[in-house]
């Protein structure tokens, strides 16, 4: 169906109108169109979390991917769990390499003032 117009050449076909073949075409739909579906967001997070530091970051280090899981699934402990991977686990574990890691420093620290402190005391 052709709404007409006073001028022909600016006949147009409304959207999700018949084409003349009598298939309907179709609308997407309001706003952006999706630059990755829902089981690329869940590949991707599979992936990431096989990798030695696990999820720990992703929002640093891949903000896309955590920006579109968080609108694709509602939050990203959401799109974890769609992901078949336990959230709690991955966040346990980052929190313990996080504590490892403050004590190693706090130890590396400590260590090296005293180290100070005992080659000002000799001179």
């Amino acid at each position: 169906m052709k709404l007409e117009t006073g001028n022909p050449s600016l006949a147009c076909e409304p959207a999700g109108s018949e084409d003349g073949a009598g298939a309907t075409t179709k609308n997407r739909g309001r706003g952006r169109p999706i630059l990755m579906h829902a089981p690329a967001v869940l590949d991707k997070i599979r992936q990431l979390g096989r990798r030695r530091e696990g999820l720990f970051r992703v929002h640093h280090t891949h903000p896309g991917l955590y920006a579109r899981a968080r609108r694709q699934f509602g939050s990203w402990a959401a799109a974890v769990a769609a992901a078949g991977m336990d959230y709690g686990s991955s966040v346990s574990a980052a929190r313990q390499r996080s504590v490892r890691g403050r004590r190693r420093r706090r130890r590396y620290r400590t260590e090296v003032i005293a180290l100070q402190q005992g080659s000002d005391a000799s001179s």
